[in-house]
């Protein structure tokens, strides 16, 4: 954030005064100089002008990486600023604004002796630089007095060299801002260069179109590690068009990762996806999200209407339409909203409970009119009358697309056509609800844990869903 703010207007800031004051007075500087030199070349080279280059340059090599320590110092602060007012209801729960306060001046006082440090390199070596400008003054009387007396220049000269001394003067006196917005720009390109030069982890260059989405998606020995941390070993399996696919495991088992890989946010580390038979890098990313609905675990809502979250993805639905998607994602408590669609929610969707939120999302994937809906543990932080109207809209769901649902809990999962049981990072088994109800293995153990059903589950209390 800092740097798509404060280092883009430091750049602005330089392109629209730096560059115009450094042009506008060099040129007047090199023209009365060479004016100068050209009538009296001894009396020119009096001027103390090397010393003041001399005394500029030293400045920029000590105070070049106080200016990019200065830098990280704002982000840093900004940072945590932004932090503080996002999870401000969650520093005053534990009773912590105290311990925050305390951190926040540290932070303060860090930046602000930067600056302080910076100040008073500038202001030691800046004094010097004042000196030699306005000694300029003096040097002009003295010399070109004298000059003037022995009649090695005429009044003429000494006139013109009167009138040229304040663009000679006017440069230096302004080089410590200049100076200043110089360093500054050059630590903000720096910045915004890396960001803008910095590879995306997943190489999105495909061109393929398919004609559909409805295809089998096979997933071929693939696996997938995260800062060398194993997330998905050896996945093999297919989902055939139209179908309801289900995974299902503890937190962090890697059951997300069949969504994001499809959705190119992340890339195997090994093995290969093939949409129908095309390898999925070879597609065209944005034809393939714009065909795929996802609904993640944390909706984002964006702070506007309710009628502009749902079209967000496709904004050429009509009324029906909208009334239609609403229906299918149980959207009934816009009708008791006095703006009805209208009515502007707030940020990330304050004022809309947490079912309301999910139905909301799952609205807006549904408006997409989606070949492939992902539903990615939409329902593991609701209440169980939240979980269960929503669970209900998907299976009621008309829209004939294919389905991928991930779940903590079987409830969201027994439906499906093939559930694929995931734990430690791979699949420990899979097959339809009876089928491994059956098989009195993980899943059977896991099903008798959430439905309260004590006997032979005791080893297993610890497993989580």
């Amino acid at each position: 954030m800092t740097i798509g703010t404060s280092d883009i207007g430091e750049i602005r800031r330089h392109a629209a005064w730096t560059i115009k004051t450094v042009l506008h007075t060099l040129i007047r500087f090199i023209i009365s100089f060479s004016f100068c030199f050209y009538l009296e070349p001894t009396f020119t080279l009096l001027l103390p002008t090397p010393f003041i280059l001399i005394f500029s340059l030293l400045f920029k090599k000590k105070t070049n990486p106080l200016y990019q320590k200065r830098r990280k110092y704002l982000a840093s602060l900004n940072n945590y600023i932004q932090d503080n007012i996002e999870g401000n209801k969650v520093v005053k729960a534990f009773a912590c604004e105290e311990n925050e306060i305390k951190e926040m001046n540290q932070k303060n006082k860090i930046y602000k002796d930067s600056n302080i440090e910076i100040n008073d390199i500038r202001t030691f070596y800046f004094s010097f630089v004042n000196f030699f400008t306005n000694s300029m003054t003096f040097i002009f009387l003295l010399a070109g007095g004298y000059f003037l007396i022995n009649e090695k220049i005429s009044m003429g000269s000494f006139i013109i060299f009167q009138s040229s001394l304040s663009d000679i003067k006017n440069p230096f006196s302004r080089l410590g801002e200049i100076m200043d917005r110089i360093q500054n720009f050059h630590i903000a390109k720096e910045r915004v260069t890396e960001l803008l030069n910095t590879e995306p982890t997943v190489k999105t260059a495909g061109t393929i179109k398919l004609p559909s989405l409805m295809v089998p998606i096979t997933f071929k020995d693939v696996s997938v590690t995260f800062d060398q941390n194993l997330v998905m070993e050896d996945l093999n399996l297919t989902i055939e068009p139209g179908k309801t696919i289900a995974f299902i495991g503890p937190t962090g088992s890697g059951k997300s990762s069949v969504a994001n890989l499809i959705l190119q946010f992340i890339e195997p580390k090994k093995g290969e996806i093939l949409i129908g038979n095309t390898n999925l890098r070879e597609i065209d990313t944005k034809w393939l999200r714009s065909k795929i609905g996802y609904v993640i675990q944390q909706p984002f809502l964006f702070s506007d209407t309710i009628l502009n979250n749902i079209c967000y993805g496709n904004d050429q639905l009509t009324k029906e339409e909208i009334e239609k998607i609403s229906k299918s994602a149980h959207l009934t408590y816009v009708d008791s909203l006095e703006a009805k669609y209208e009515t502007i929610i707030g940020e990330k969707g304050v004022g809309l409970s947490g079912g309301e939120k999910q139905r909301l999302s799952l609205a807006r994937a549904l408006a997409v009119k989606p070949e492939l809906l992902i539903l990615d543990d939409i329902t593991s932080a609701l209440d169980i009358e939240t979980e269960q109207t929503i669970t209900k809209s998907i299976k009621k769901l008309n829209t004939h697309c294919t389905k991928i649902i991930i779940a903590q809990k079987i409830v969201s999962v027994k439906d499906a056509d093939q559930i694929y049981v995931i734990s430690d990072h791979k699949v420990l088994e899979h097959g339809t609800h009876k089928e491994l109800l059956k098989n009195k293995k993980y899943y059977y153990e896991i099903y008798k844990i959430q439905n309260n059903i004590k006997e032979g589950c005791e080893k297993y209390e610890s497993k989580s869903l």
